[in-house]
């Protein structure tokens, strides 16, 4: 029982940043415009495979589709608090930021496989 509940948390855990990673990603490729169209598509292509590890889950729990999607939602929400007299690839989506995302989605991708 006891198990089975640290797996449900840890597993909400890695799909809150989930969440957060895959909106991390989408923004990277879409806001971006300092890094190069092969960086552009690397972001895509790793949000694309993250999602594809996560989504039977997400569409047969509704903890951890809350989780995930929430993550999201915060993530982008986080935006209204930045300096407006910066660009966002020199805040949020910053080249860094943005490899921060891409490790985070690849660490995920590793979990989810197994």
């Amino acid at each position: 029982m006891i198990y089975s509940l640290l797996l449900i948390a840890f597993l909400n855990s890695d799909f809150e940043l989930a969440g957060k990673t895959s909106s991390g990603l989408i923004l990277c490729e879409r806001l971006n415009t300092e890094v190069s169209s092969e960086k552009l598509q690397e972001y895509s292509n790793t949000d694309r495979k993250l999602n594809s590890y996560i989504e039977l889950e997400l569409e047969k729990d509704s903890v951890l589709s809350h989780s995930f999607f929430n993550a999201q939602v915060d993530y982008i929400d986080s935006f209204a608090n930045i300096d407006k007299n910066k660009s966002l690839d020199q805040q949020l989506l910053s080249i860094e930021q943005c490899q921060v995302h891409l490790d985070n989605a690849n660490k995920l991708i590793d979990i989810f496989k197994k």
